[in-house]
């Protein structure tokens, strides 16, 4: 190695680094049979929450619809509360 400087030793001690890397197929080749189950489950995953997503879209929905109701039960027990309290009063003042 007389005469061989640090970087050239370097730069071969590179290459030699990359021709092995080539050779195993690089690290992409090597994690794929790790990586693909992953991506599956990654993919089962999202169908799921796509599911839910829905179910609590349909479920806001009939949430919201039964409030509306309630709200117009609300008033309309107002509206016969109102006209019983009128009633009464009218029956009073006719006793009177």
């Amino acid at each position: 190695m007389a005469g061989i400087s640090a970087t050239e030793v370097v730069e071969h001690k590179i290459q030699v680094l990359q021709q092995q890397w080539r050779e195993k197929g690089g690290l992409g080749n090597r994690l794929r049979p790790r990586w693909s189950p992953l991506n599956c489950k990654i993919q089962q995953v999202l169908e799921e929450l796509d599911y839910a997503e829905e179910h609590l879209a349909t479920a806001l929905q009939k949430l919201e619809e039964l409030e509306k109701g309630a709200d117009e039960s609300k008033r309309g027990m107002k509206v016969t509360e109102k006209g019983n309290l009128k009633d009464e009063e009218k029956m009073e003042f006719q006793k009177i």
